[in-house]
């Protein structure tokens, strides 16, 4: 323990504080907002395509068709 191996009996060691910096994306990507993409994908700057409620109104369209769109 350092307050043990300290010299002096009355001088009191100040608190340690690590900062951890992360970015917008870096949480973005851990809590599943958004994915990471391919090296060759990054240059692409189309918007994705995101879940459209609309959908949900045609009764004809299966559940897969629903929830996993092919592109």
């Amino acid at each position: 323990d350092m307050q043990e191996a300290c010299v002096h009996d009355g001088h009191v060691l100040p608190k340690l504080y690590a900062k951890v910096h992360h970015c917008v994306s870096w949480n973005a990507i851990h809590a599943h907002i958004v994915s990471v993409r391919s090296c060759e994908n990054r240059r692409n700057c189309e918007l994705p395509q995101h879940f459209r409620p609309s959908l949900l109104l045609d009764d004809h369209l299966p559940f897969k068709e629903l929830f996993f769109q092919h592109t």
